[in-house]
């Protein structure tokens, strides 16, 4: 639906060379250009954008800029778009009458990334503080059971959420900003 030429984009990058904070030390010179180059892209892009997409825009930019600084990690990003894919779950859900077979594959499958080893013990042992968080109207408000609410990045913090209640995700990503 959006389509931006290759002369738009070049026209953007050297106005970006020529108006960015001059400086004589190379490396400060790249992170002016990179910060004037992604400010321009992203108030040249969404002034074309519909309203309804302009936020879904915003939060991919964020999550660019964050994977280049590998404040996010790649196994996360894929979590993020794909979930949990598993074609046979060894352990058993521990609460079937709340958690969906889907969701509980999804805290499994998580739990196979190191910033959340212990998520499935955790979440086993602590099922009534997790209940909370699912059966809230706003789950993406609250602050997850000690010690995740701590130790999780904001973006760690929405796959988890994407496991429990992933209709909440989108109001996540609104508060990432």
């Amino acid at each position: 639906m959006y389509q931006y030429s290759l002369a738009w984009f070049l026209n953007l990058y050297i106005n970006s060379i020529e108006k960015s904070v001059p400086c004589s030390q190379l490396a400060e010179r790249i992170n002016h250009l990179n910060d004037h180059f992604t400010y321009s892209i992203y108030q040249n892009v969404c002034r074309s954008l519909f309203e309804r997409d302009k936020m879904l825009f915003s939060f991919l930019l964020c999550v660019g800029i964050q994977r280049s600084l590998n404040l996010v990690n790649d196994d996360e990003w894929c979590f993020l778009l794909t979930g949990g894919v598993a074609l046979e779950i060894p352990f058993v859900n521990p609460a079937p009458t709340w958690v969906k077979e889907k969701s509980w594959a999804e805290i499994v499958h998580l739990s196979t990334l190191p910033a959340f080893s212990e998520l499935k013990n955790h979440f086993c042992s602590k099922l009534s503080e997790w209940k909370k968080i699912y059966d809230a109207s706003q789950p993406e408000k609250m602050p997850l059971p000690d010690p995740w609410a701590d130790n999780l990045s904001t973006f760690q913090t929405l796959l988890v959420l994407r496991c429990i209640r992933p209709d909440k995700v989108c109001a996540h990503e609104n508060m990432y900003f």
